[in-house]
């Protein structure tokens, strides 16, 4: 989901293996490094990839293209657009707040599909027939069963 502070997404059934958060497309569709702002003193230094962060200007990142979800699981929702004549002088966090909210809901759609699987999963497992044709084919499905949960 890349590194840097920003505000994260997470449910107590999956905790931080499907975290999620507001990820940011640049133009060419790559995926920008976090902004480094470094400690007045030059000593420490602060990672961010909150995606207000890439509104272009010189203290920031480059400017961001597109709004998207992601997830620590690795994956990764449809792009939104960012229409910057629209958001003009106003903070980014306000008036981008309804892509934001989108990807929120991208996000919450694949925490429902990742949730659907888990239970289909689960429910197959328990009913996988035993093989008694050998036993060792016993054993490791006996291991499996009681790794699975």
């Amino acid at each position: 989901m890349g590194e840097g502070e920003r505000e994260t997404w997470t449910t107590e059934e999956f905790g931080s293996s499907h975290a999620g958060a507001v990820g940011v497309l640049l133009a060419d569709g790559t995926v920008p490094a976090p902004v480094v702002f470094l400690n007045s003193s030059g000593s420490d230094s602060r990672s961010v990839s909150e995606w207000t962060i890439y509104d272009g200007e010189p203290h920031g990142g480059p400017r961001a293209a597109a709004l998207r979800g992601v997830c620590s699981c690795a994956w990764t929702g449809p792009g939104h657009t960012i229409d910057w004549d629209e958001i003009a002088d106003r903070e980014a966090e306000v008036a981008g707040g309804g892509l934001a909210s989108a990807c929120y809901g991208d996000w919450d759609t694949h925490i429902g599909e990742v949730a659907r699987w888990t239970r289909l999963t689960r429910r197959l497992v328990r009913k996988r027939p035993v093989r008694r044709s050998s036993t060792k084919a016993v054993t490791v499905w006996r291991k499996r069963r009681r790794c699975s949960g």
